[in-house]
């Protein structure tokens, strides 16, 4: 591993060093997680990159979606506000809206880390109830997660 790769697995550890299983980057440099709010999360380590990258899954889409509610969905993207300073994105290949978040190694702490992820959560969470109001005015119902991802809580 680098030297970032190495720093994300150190706070990964301090996340949750109280428990039996200790988090840390897989052989692509990822770790999935679960936070107890129930968002499913990605955090991504690039080998030689000076950010790391945060996916929070906010809700599975059915195709097709309608043109409408992708618009007003990407509209969300024009203020960063609405969003948190991430982008929200569609991943296709399993049907999941999900909120994009990238930030910088340097000048941050594993406490502030920590803290990203929990603040992420929330704003995830928030985003979450904000689009169940939009599909149902779409009458496109938000679908439940068929095959839920194998999880650590934090």
């Amino acid at each position: 591993m680098n030297n970032t790769t190495d720093i994300l697995n150190q706070w990964l550890q301090e996340l949750n060093s109280s428990s039996a299983a200790p988090l840390s980057l897989d052989q692509d440099n990822r770790c999935f997680m679960a936070t107890s709010s129930n968002i499913e999360l990605m955090i991504c380590g690039e080998p030689l990159s000076e950010n790391f990258t945060v996916l929070l899954h906010i809700c599975d889409l059915a195709e097709p979606v309608d043109t409408a509610l992708f618009k007003a969905l990407l509209a969300l993207n024009l203020k960063p506000a609405n969003t948190y300073g991430g982008a929200l994105g569609y991943d296709r290949d399993n049907q999941s809206l999900i909120l994009s978040y990238s930030h910088e190694y340097q000048g941050i702490t594993a406490r502030e880390f920590g803290n990203m992820l929990e603040n992420l959560s929330h704003a995830a969470l928030s985003l979450r109830k904000h689009i169940n109001s939009l599909l149902e005015e779409s009458g496109t119902p938000a679908q439940a997660r068929q095959h839920p991802l194998h999880m650590v809580r934090i």
